[in-house]
């Protein structure tokens, strides 16, 4: 099942469990910054402190979880009492609300997914990060988890990044006529860096030390041996036009080395535009 129908009906739960006011605006409610369905949907709100930091500046924050389920051939169906599986990625002060999505999940099983709303029961919930074993946990999940080993691995040569769901740009004239792949690519590398840093920022509280305008030349610079990139116009009710990136690329990393740990952590985060209904997903290949 898609990512984008997980995030749905995980969400529809989420307001069934938490919402004392259901016809409210979120974005007004005055108990925002402690709703676990606005926190974990719609992203945080940046301390005032931080006003001058770009976390400060903008109005929309990435919500610290995002479906991440395996990517199948979504015209299957699943057999009645057939057991399967869907990943969700937690950031940073997003784990202290492990407990309201494991509830959360169960009450999505109760409420059916789909189109002919087809219930499902909670038997299982793994936990695992990076390079760490999977293990099962239990409602009471106060456990902290294992040290992790390192992270990311070394970085190799050359990599192709493959997309594996559409990366979805906004309908500005710029990105339906771009100059040449290079310039698609560019936008990709830059919006990680940011995606990356903004959810660091807002789910950790720990600003990234970073040089970001070393990174944004270095970019500028990277050489791009490959592109097989395809742009398509498309429409979705209420939000108007937007292109729809597809494709892969390949990326020298000789000397852009600096890059690679935003590259590789990027997998699990995805690509705005709607990273977190999982879009903009993609996998790295080292070659």
């Amino acid at each position: 099942m898609a990512d984008s129908l997980w995030n749905s009906v995980f969400g529809l739960a989420l307001r069934r469990m938490n919402c004392i006011s259901p016809q409210a605006d979120c974005e007004q409610c005055t108990l925002r910054t402690r709703c676990d369905c606005f926190v974990l949907t719609r992203g945080t709100v940046a301390p005032k402190a931080d006003s001058a930091s770009l976390a400060g500046k903008i109005n929309s924050r990435p919500p610290p979880l995002i479906f991440h389920g395996p990517v199948r051939d979504f015209s299957l169906r699943i057999p009645a009492n057939a057991t399967f599986s869907t990943n969700l990625v937690l950031v940073g002060k997003g784990n202290d609300r492990l407990a309201t999505v494991i509830h959360a999940m169960a009450l999505a099983g109760d409420l059916g997914i789909g189109r002919n709303r087809s219930r499902f029961q909670l038997l299982r919930v793994m936990r695992s990060g990076p390079d760490l074993p999977n293990r099962q946990i239990a409602f009471d999940h106060d456990t902290p988890p294992p040290p992790a080993s390192a992270y990311p691995p070394e970085v190799p040569e050359l990599i192709q990044i493959d997309l594996l769901t559409p990366w979805l740009l906004p309908s500005t004239e710029k990105n339906f006529q771009p100059e040449g792949p290079e310039t698609l690519v560019r936008d990709f590398l830059g919006k990680i860096v940011r995606r990356i840093s903004l959810m660091q920022h807002c789910h950790t509280g720990q600003p990234l030390e970073t040089d970001f305008k070393a990174l944004s030349r270095k970019i500028e610079k990277i050489n791009l041996p490959r592109a097989d990139l395809i742009g398509t116009a498309g429409y979705r009710h209420g939000r108007g036009t937007f292109m729809a990136v597809r494709g892969s690329f390949v990326l020298d990393m000789n000397n852009v080395s600096e890059i690679w740990p935003f590259l590789w952590t990027g997998q699990w985060l995805n690509v705005p535009k709607m990273a977190a209904k999982g879009f903009g997903r993609y996998e790295i290949c080292a070659l």
